[in-house]
């Protein structure tokens, strides 16, 4: 069990919820980025969608996890999305140019389609 998110199916994808509404000690960002790389490792996560629905506050150390989640899953050939987030989580993306590179998305419907 993961400390940090659980892991749902939905359809033919795996989605993330974060539990923590703040994701920004080093420590935690690196035990969470642990859990999250032993879910891409998983055979049947070739769809992953990380849904920040929960999350008010991210440090931007969690950033360099996510685009490395993006690497392993594009190593796999999958598909990697992001959704669920507010104002304040969506400008960390947008400031930091990430939004050009990381598929966005308002919904975790719209996430999955």
């Amino acid at each position: 069990m993961n400390k940090h998110f659980r892991v749902e199916r939905n359809a033919d994808a795996l989605v993330v919820h974060f539990l923590d509404q703040k994701i920004h000690a080093e420590v935690a960002i690196a035990s969470l980025g642990k859990e999250l790389y032993a879910v891409v490792d998983r055979p049947d996560c070739l769809k992953l969608v990380l849904n920040f629905s929960e999350v008010e506050f991210l440090s931007s150390v969690m950033l360099g996890k996510i685009i490395a989640v993006k690497k392993k899953i594009a190593e796999k050939h999958g598909v990697f999305r992001l959704c669920g987030m507010s104002d304040n989580i969506r400008l960390i993306f947008k400031l930091t140019c990430l939004d050009h590179i990381l598929d966005i998305r308002e919904t975790q419907a719209d996430a999955i389609g």
